[in-house]
């Protein structure tokens, strides 16, 4: 009987600069690795790695021993002899003991596996199936046509498909199943996503970016400017609302995206001069904030999500809502957003793409993660940073529509809110009704903001007709202050 491996093979190194090795058997001779890095995590993943491809390299080997083993079962079969099954929860409890740096997982992707692997099961022993090897191919592209029934979106089936797939290879090396794993490759196709899918965030036309912008400027300064900053330069939302003032480098912002941001890939973009001149309207008073915009910064990093809301909202109250929302069924949700916040990106994408723009240019400027896509196209571009430059300012320069859709749009006054000191001195003079009228609030909401502050009326003032010049007079007042 061969000696069995050990799938958390341990690290060790000789010397205090030298390179993390581990042994391995291979061929039946005990051999070192050398994982060629001094840096322990990149050993770790290089042993992970290791193990994986010894797994798969294994399962092929396996292969040739399978006409055997379904063989065998069949004889015993017929002789009447008892034949070891594997159910899905002992098939689990095999994945969890073989699988040591599970509990090292995220919680989420945990929380994401298990329930991928129970919502599996759970349909198996609905349609009358107890045992893993009840699991053929035929089963496999059944279970995927329901979740394409369900409408998951590409990323969705993909994860689901992967996450049984790693369950069925992890399960087979240990108890070699007779079907293998029916969730490969070659079995189920997995789907990929395109720069720009069917029935997704699509590009606005000119008329569209003029009527979201005249919104935008309904809605207040601030929103006039988070959606100047997604407009000129294809930020998702949460790099727009957190865009701070040291990303601004020149004529270009450099920034990591959030979403990609474990690849690492720096975003490079042109600043426009409908860009610049925000800037400098914002640069002075810019205060103490690191934040281009603070307002919009500051729910972003309390987590809420009414910036997100309120963006949807925005593009919503522009161009209608039966024009913003896919009907079901055309995609993975009831209702999904084909016009939002992520459009900008989607229309700079499409608008440097009608000028001609090198594609390797555009994920350079957008801060695209796919690294492969760059190494296709390292040698042909490999000329000096700054002509590469030249060519991204020239390609935003083509760029008139965007200007040309906002021109003359001027951002809604910004609201006047209470403060402290404001309610402190009001509240000795007027009533809360008076004081609603003063901030273009109910009196209701004065209560509110006087206990938010912990101010107490010391003597109760009824309400007198303040006239409405006096009210905008006060109101003047307070903005100056």
């Amino acid at each position: 009987m061969s000696r069995g491996k050990t799938l958390k093979p341990v690290l060790y190194k000789r010397g205090v600069n030298g390179n993390w090795c581990f042994r391995r058997f291979v061929n039946g001779k005990d051999k070192k690795i050398n994982t060629g890095t001094p840096v322990k995590p990149k050993a770790e993943s290089y042993v992970k790695r290791y193990i994986q491809l010894e797994i798969e390299a294994e399962n092929q080997k396996q292969r040739g021993e399978l006409a055997f083993k379904t063989a065998r079962d069949i004889i015993m079969s017929i002789r009447g002899e008892e034949i070891e099954r594997l159910s899905f929860d002992a098939g689990f409890k095999v994945y969890l003991d073989t699988t040591d740096d599970f509990m090292d997982l995220s919680v989420r992707y945990r929380t994401s596996f298990i329930s991928t692997c129970k919502k599996f099961f759970a349909w198996c022993q609905a349609n009358g199936l107890k045992y893993m090897d009840d699991v053929t191919d035929e089963v496999a592209r059944n279970y995927a046509r329901k979740l394409n029934e369900e409408h998951l979106s590409p990323k969705s089936f993909d994860d689901y498909i992967k996450i049984l797939s790693k369950f069925f290879t992890t399960v087979d090396a240990m108890k070699k199943l007779p079907n293998r794993n029916p969730f490969n490759k070659v079995n189920i196709k997995r789907k990929q996503k395109g720069l720009i899918p069917e029935a997704t965030h699509r590009p606005l036309e000119p008329e569209m970016i003029t009527v979201v912008m005249k919104a935008a400027t309904e809605a207040g300064e601030d929103w006039f400017d988070l959606f100047m900053v997604g407009l000129h330069t294809g930020m998702r939302l949460k790099d727009a609302a957190l865009l701070q003032w040291n990303a601004i480098r020149g004529d270009f912002l450099e920034i990591i995206p959030f979403k990609t941001r474990r690849f690492g890939t720096i975003a490079r973009i042109p600043i426009s001069s409908d860009l610049r001149m925000m800037f400098d309207r914002r640069k002075a008073n810019k205060g103490l904030s690191p934040y281009v915009n603070p307002f919009m910064a500051g729910f972003y990093l309390k987590g809420s999500s009414w910036v997100s809301n309120k963006a949807q909202d925005i593009f919503v109250k522009a161009l209608g809502k039966g024009n913003t929302m896919l009907p079901k069924g055309e995609h993975r949700k009831v209702n999904v957003s084909i016009y939002s916040f992520e459009s900008f990106r989607t229309t700079i994408t499409t608008l440097l793409g009608s000028n001609n723009t090198e594609y390797r240019v555009i994920m350079e400027m957008l801060g695209w993660s796919d690294w492969r896509m760059l190494k296709i196209y390292e040698k042909k571009y490999a000329f000096k940073s700054d002509v590469r430059d030249r060519e991204k300012i020239q390609s935003f320069n083509k760029l008139g529509i965007l200007s040309s859709s906002t021109a003359g749009l001027v951002p809604a006054e910004k609201r006047l809110l209470p403060t402290r000191e404001s309610l402190a001195f009001l509240i000795q003079h007027y009533s809360n009704v008076v004081i609603g009228k003063i901030y273009d609030i109910s009196d209701v909401a004065v209560g509110k903001w006087l206990k938010k502050f912990n101010l107490k009326r010391k003597t109760r003032i009824l309400s007198s007709d303040v006239m409405e010049e006096e009210i905008i007079r006060i109101r003047e007042k307070l903005k100056a202050a």
